[in-house]
């Protein structure tokens, strides 16, 4: 008699092939501790989108980076009822933060969190860069340091929402707006 249904050995035998090539794994919509148990017991080492607390307890408890949407944080909840980005950020269980279905929530999401209180400013900006350029391995990006990519954004804060004026990669320019263009062209030419 099988403890789990068919579908969990194709699962396996994906987790099995990620983890010989040193892929990171992550579970998704973990709803109980059992099925944390399941997926860490698989090699996952990332519990995206836990629907409960006690799902998202587990995960913390057992070393896996704990990742909620952008979006959720955003909008204060979340839009199917599951748990709150709020709450588990409160709870000290959060890591990362991911775009989901909204790719301009994440720097959104940041800011709202310090607006509100939640966490502050390089506490929020960690969800979105440090912690998961860790939780992927990749080593060399998420902080400005030496030997390290030198890839920054340069954000203003808006009355509605905060703005992305410009961007580095490896540090060259690579995109500028109107505004920032006009700054630094002033800086450099006086």
């Amino acid at each position: 008699m099988r403890d789990t249904p068919p579908a969990w050995d194709v699962v396996r035998e994906v987790t099995a092939l990620s983890s010989r090539h040193r892929l990171p794994i992550a579970s998704h919509d973990d709803d109980t501790r059992q099925k944390v148990a399941l997926m860490a017991e698989m090699g996952a080492t990332i519990s995206e989108f836990p629907v409960t607390l006690e799902a998202a307890e587990e995960a913390k408890r057992r070393g896996m980076h704990v990742v909620m949407g952008a979006p959720n944080a955003l909008r204060g909840g979340s839009h199917s009822g599951n748990l709150s980005a709020l709450d588990a950020i409160a709870a000290g269980l959060v890591d990362m933060l991911a775009a989901d279905y909204h790719p301009a929530a994440l720097l959104q999401a940041a800011y709202a969190l310090v607006r509100r209180g939640a966490l502050p400013l390089h506490a929020a900006v960690r969800l979105i860069t440090q912690n998961v350029a860790e939780a992927l391995g990749l080593r060399e990006r998420g902080v400005i340091a030496e030997r390290h990519y030198a890839d920054f954004a340069f954000v203003e804060e808006g009355p509605l929402r905060p703005r992305v004026r410009g961007a580095l990669r490896n540090g060259q320019f690579i995109y500028l707006d109107r505004t920032l263009a006009a700054r630094r062209k002033h800086a450099t030419h006086g």
